[in-house]
C-alpha cells in the first residue's frame, strides 16, 4: 500500500468496539471523541464489519493519503454507509466520482471560485453574515454549528445560484436527510435517501427549465 501502510487483513477485529463500529452508535453520538482517541492508539486504521465493511481511518495524514489514492479509496460506488447512495440511480458529482471524471468537473467547477469571481458575492456573504449575527443577538444565544455554520453556506451557495434564499431551510433539510440515517430503521432510511434525493431533483430540474424560458 501507499505511504509505507502495512495493515493487518482485518484490522481492530480482536476489539468489538472497533470490530463493531458504527457512526450513529447513541454512545458515539453522544461522545465521539473517546472511541477516536481510543483507536488512534489501539488502531488508527481500523475495519468495521457493519454495512458489509468498512474502512476507519482516524489520523489526517492517513485520511488524506487515502484521498489521493482513488484507484485504493474510490468514491464511485457510494461515500454512504451503508452503501445505498444519497437517493438516486446515478451518482451524485462531484462527490460520487473519481478522477478522471472527479478531475474534468472540478475544472468547470473551479472558475466560479476564483479569488476575483469571490470577491463580487463578498459584501452579500458580509450582509448574510450580519443577519444571522442579529439573530443571535435578538434570541441571546445560539447552537453555532446549527444557526450559523450550517446556515450561512447554505444562503450563500443560493445567492451564488440565484435562487431564493426563503428556500434556505428546504435545503437544510434536505442535506441532512441525505447524509444521516434513521436510527434502527436501514429500510426507513433507504426510502428517506430516495425520496429526498428525487426532491432535490426536481427542484433542480425546475430551476433550469425556469432558466432556459427565461
Amino acid at each position: 500500500l501507499p505511504g509505507g501502510w502495512t495493515l493487518m487483513s482485518r484490522p481492530g477485529s480482536d476489539d468489538p468496539a472497533i470490530s463493531d463500529f458504527h457512526y450513529w452508535n447513541p454512545e458515539h453520538q453522544d461522545d465521539p471523541h473517546a472511541i477516536f482517541d481510543r483507536m488512534r492508539v489501539q488502531c488508527p486504521i481500523g475495519w468495521s464489519r457493519r454495512h458489509d465493511g468498512y474502512w476507519i481511518l482516524t489520523k489526517y495524514d492517513d485520511v488524506y493519503l487515502a484521498y489521493q489514492e482513488p484507484n485504493i479509496f474510490s468514491s464511485a460506488e457510494s461515500v454512504a454507509i451503508p452503501v445505498t447512495g444519497l437517493g438516486n440511480q446515478r451518482p451524485v458529482i462531484p462527490v460520487e466520482i473519481d478522477p478522471p471524471d472527479h478531475t474534468r468537473y472540478r475544472e468547470i467547477l473551479a472558475p466560479l471560485f476564483t479569488k476575483h469571481r469571490l470577491s463580487t458575492l463578498e459584501e452579500k456573504v458580509h450582509e448574510q453574515a450580519r443577519v444571522l449575527v442579529e439573530d443571535v443577538i435578538d434570541r441571546g444565544e445560539c447552537d453555532y454549528a446549527a444557526d450559523f455554520a450550517k446556515e450561512l453556506p447554505a444562503r450563500v451557495f443560493l445567492e451564488m445560484m440565484g435562487w431564493p434564499g426563503s428556500d434556505t431551510p428546504m435545503f437544510l433539510d434536505w442535506c441532512d436527510k441525505l447524509m444521516r440515517d434513521i436510527p434502527g430503521d436501514p429500510e426507513g432510511t433507504v426510502r428517506q435517501k430516495q425520496e429526498t434525493g428525487m426532491a432535490l431533483y426536481g427542484y433542480f430540474a425546475s430551476a433550469l427549465e425556469n432558466h432556459v424560458a427565461a
